[in-house]
C-alpha cells in the first residue's frame, strides 16, 4: 500500500538524518504525507533537514520499490474510471498522469476532487462494479457472455490493466468501453 511505501522511505531517511523519529512520531509523519501528497511532506523534510525523500534516489534504491503500489494504485484509477468515465481507458496517458498526481499530492486530496465530480470517492468502485460495465458493453454490442467469461476478463483486467482490456476491446469490436453510452 501507500503507507506501507511511504514507511519504507521515512524509515531509510529517518535513518541518516533523525534516527529518533523512527521509535517516536513517523506514523504521524505517516498520516501527514498521505493526507497532504508528497510535494508538502518533503518541503518540510526539506525545511527541517535540508533533505527530502527524493534525495534518498541518489543514495538507495527505496523509492524504485513504490512499483507495485504503483500498481495498485493504477488498478484502482482503471476500476474508478471504468465505472465513472470509461472514456478515460482509451488514453493510458490520462490515467498516468493523475497516477503522478496522487504520488504528488496524494489521496485524500485526489478523492475531494472525486468525491465532488463523481459523489464517490477512489475506493468505491469495485469488482462487481467493472462487471457490471462489462456486462452492459456486451449486451450493447449483443454478444452473449456468461458471468464466468466475464469474471474472467475482469481478473484478466485485475492483472494486465484495464486500458489493455478496454483497447483489445476496440481491435474486436472497433468501439471501447468510453465510446457507449452505458
Amino acid at each position: 500500500t501507500m503507507r506501507d511505501m511511504l514507511r519504507r522511505k521515512l524509515t531509510v531517511f529517518y535513518q541518516q538524518h533523525d534516527p529518533s523519529k523512527l521509535n517516536d512520531g513517523l506514523d504521524a509523519v505517516i498520516n501527514y504525507g498521505l493526507t497532504n501528497g508528497l510535494n508538502t511532506l518533503n518541503s518540510g523534510l526539506k525545511r527541517k533537514y535540508g533533505a527530502s525523500l527524493e534525495s534518498l534516489n541518489n543514495n538507495t534504491n527505496v523509492i524504485d520499490h513504490s512499483e507495485a503500489d504503483k500498481a495498485f494504485l493504477r488498478q484502482k484509477l482503471e476500476i474508478y474510471y471504468l465505472k465513472h468515465e470509461p472514456s478515460k481507458l482509451d488514453k493510458p496517458e490520462d490515467i498516468q498522469a493523475v497516477l503522478e498526481w496522487i504520488l504528488l499530492y496524494g489521496t485524500e486530496k485526489l478523492n475531494v476532487k472525486l468525491k465532488s465530480k463523481y459523489g464517490e470517492g477512489l475506493y468505491g468502485p469495485s469488482k462487481k462494479d467493472a462487471k457490471e460495465q462489462l456486462v452492459a458493453f456486451y449486451k450493447a454490442r449483443g454478444v452473449n457472455k456468461t458471468s464466468e467469461e466475464v469474471d474472467d476478463l475482469i481478473e484478466w483486467g485485475m492483472e494486465y490493466g484495464f486500458c489493455l482490456l478496454n483497447q483489445s476491446l476496440v481491435k474486436k469490436y472497433h468501439i471501447g468501453l468510453g465510446e457507449l453510452d452505458l
